[in-house]
C-alpha cells in the first residue's frame, strides 16, 4: 500500500508533539495537515478531505471526545477513520471512544514504529470496509487462535476471555510447543509472548515468517517488553501488531478483529 495518496490530519494542542509527529509521518510519504485544537480540526474536515484523523483528547477549546462525537454524527465525516493518540490511559476512556466509533486508541508517549504500523493497518481496514462494507466482518465462530505464553495465569485468563467472544482457542506454554502445534494444526491468528525460557518470541516469529506454510499467518505480539527496538524488530520480522501487557481487553479484541479481517480479505475469504 503506497502512502503518497493518503492525507492525514493531526489534532493536538501541544505544538512540539504535533510538529514532531507531522515531520516523521511526512518522511513516510503521507500528506500531513495539523490542527492545534478541536475547533480548527472541525473547520478543516468541513472543507478538506482526509483519509485518517489522529486525535488528541485533552485540548482546551473542544476536547477529543466532542470532536469524535461530531465527526461520527455527520454523514460527510462518519466514515473517516479516527485514531485517538492521547495521554489518557483509563479503561473508561478507551471503552467510550470505541463505543463512539474510533478505529484505534494509542497512548502517549507514543512509539513511532508502532504508530506507523497502526496507521497503515487502519487505512487498510478502511479501504476494505469502503469496498465491501459490513460483509467483511469475520465469522468469529470459525476463527482459531493460538495463545503462546509461558505464564499459565496469563494464558488461561486470555483464553477464557476470547472463548467468551466465540473464538476457538488453543494454548501453548512455550515457543517449541507452539511450533509443534503449528506443524500439525491450522490457525487463523497467533498471540505471541516474547520472554519465554525455551524459545523466545522473536525466534518463533522469525521461524513462522521464514516458513512458506506459515508465512501468511498473522501474529500479534502480546508482551511485557515495552521498548522501541523490540517493536521495530517485530514489525520488521512481519508481526501484524504489538500490544503491551497488561493489555486492554477492549483494544485487544478490536486489534484481533481488524487483523482477521485483513487476513480474510488477503486470502479472498470475505464475501463479495
Amino acid at each position: 500500500m503506497t502512502t503518497e495518496t493518503f492525507s492525514l490530519l493531526i489534532v493536538d494542542d501541544n505544538a512540539m508533539n504535533r510538529d514532531m509527529l507531522a515531520r516523521r509521518l511526512e518522511r513516510e510519504g503521507y500528506v500531513i495537515t495539523t490542527a492545534s485544537g478541536g475547533k480548527e480540526a472541525l473547520d478543516l474536515v468541513a472543507t478538506q478531505k482526509f483519509d485518517l484523523v489522529l486525535l488528541d483528547i485533552l485540548m482546551p477549546d473542544i476536547d477529543g471526545y466532542k470532536v469524535l462525537e461530531r465527526l461520527k454524527a455527520d454523514d460527510s465525516t462518519r466514515e473517516i477513520p479516527v485514531v485517538m493518540l492521547t495521554a489518557v490511559h483509563e479503561m473508561d476512556s478507551v471503552v467510550r471512544c470505541f463505543e463512539m466509533g474510533v478505529e484505534d486508541y494509542l497512548t502517549k508517549p507514543f512509539n513511532i514504529p508502532f504508530v506507523k504500523s497502526r496507521i497503515a493497518s487502519c487505512l487498510r481496514s478502511s479501504k476494505i470496509k469502503e469496498e465491501e462494507g459490513d460483509k467483511t466482518r469475520p465469522d468469529v465462530e470459525q476463527q482459531r487462535l493460538l495463545i503462546v505464553d509461558d505464564n499459565a495465569m496469563n494464558r488461561d485468563m486470555l483464553a477464557r476471555r476470547l472463548e467468551r467472544e466465540g473464538y476457538h482457542v488453543t494454548t501453548a506454554a512455550g515457543g517449541l510447543q507452539a511450533l509443534e502445534l503449528l506443524d500439525k494444526e491450522q490457525f487463523d491468528l497467533v498471540l505471541l509472548d516474547i520472554l519465554m525460557p525455551d524459545m523466545d518470541g522473536y525466534e518463533v516469529l522469525e521461524k513462522l515468517k521464514s516458513n512458506e506454510t506459515t508465512r501468511d499467518l498473522p501474529v500479534i505480539m502480546l508482551t511485557a517488553v515495552n521498548e522501541v527496538e523490540s517493536v521495530k524488530h517485530c514489525i520488521d520480522l512481519g508481526a501484524e501488531d504489538y500490544l503491551i501487557k497488561p493489555f486492554n481487553a477492549v483494544l485487544l479484541k478490536s486489534r484481533i478483529a481488524a487483523t482477521l479481517l485483513a487476513r480474510d480479505k488477503a486470502s479472498g475469504q470475505t464475501d463479495a
